[in-house]
């Protein structure tokens, strides 16, 4: 919506609306900036892209939030069991889930970085579920070096992640999808950002179409 500046405004009516607005507004920005984190953009599919400093790095943290229809459980299933995106498997030199369970799991993967060396990074995932049905799913650097060696490849410094997957009213899933990552070595931070904006988005995307594709094959039996 298009707002008139102060000085366009006549009459005390039209300044009592425009200062209620910029309030409207302000208490807005306050919200989505919750947790300290502001809007990056709203997607047409319903995903939200947010980001926020993150103090003692050069890069920022992001999060996509959104829903669902199908259930909490489906959801996770589809980020548990689900293998990356083809959008990102075509950078990936290797990747192997070294270990799995319901609750816990290592995944390693050397990958392509764009106008750097590649890139090699172990992480360690666990799943819980809280009393009142939430499904957490992190993720975290460990070290890399007992589950791969690659020649030439920079160890990823730093990654962490969260899946938050609620119940919702409706009988589907609300769900948050939070990462931070550091990949080591000198990379200008403008690059990094504007690949983990479209990653998140994408692992994020991804994880709902897996989640419709189990629905569906469930449905189905």
């Amino acid at each position: 919506m298009r707002r008139e500046p102060f000085h366009r405004f006549k009459g005390t009516k039209a300044y009592v609306v425009s200062v209620t607005s910029l309030t409207l507004l302000a208490l807005v920005a306050t919200a989505s900036a919750d947790e300290g984190f502001v809007t990056v953009s709203r997607e047409g599919d319903g995903l939200t892209l947010e980001s926020r400093d993150v103090s003692d790095s050069s890069f920022d943290e992001y999060r996509v939030h959104g829903s669902a229809v199908e259930l909490p459980a489906v959801v996770a299933d589809a980020i548990w069991y689900g293998e990356p995106p083809p959008e990102e498997a075509k950078d990936i030199i290797r990747r192997k889930v070294a270990e799995r369970t319901a609750r816990e799991a290592i995944v390693w993967s050397v990958m392509k970085f764009s106008l750097a060396s590649p890139r090699v990074a172990a992480i360690f995932y666990t799943r819980s579920t809280g009393s009142d049905g939430t499904i957490t799913i992190t993720g975290r650097r460990i070290p890399a070096l007992p589950y791969v060696r690659a020649a030439g490849a920079t160890e990823i410094v730093r990654l962490e992640s969260t899946w938050q997957i609620r119940p919702n009213a409706s009988g589907g899933t609300d769900f948050s999808f939070t990462i931070f990552s550091d990949p080591g070595g000198s990379v200008p931070a403008f690059l990094v950002g504007s690949y983990q904006r479209s990653n998140a988005l994408l692992t994020v995307r991804h994880a709902l179409h897996d989640a419709k594709k189990l629905a569906a094959g469930a449905a189905s039996q």
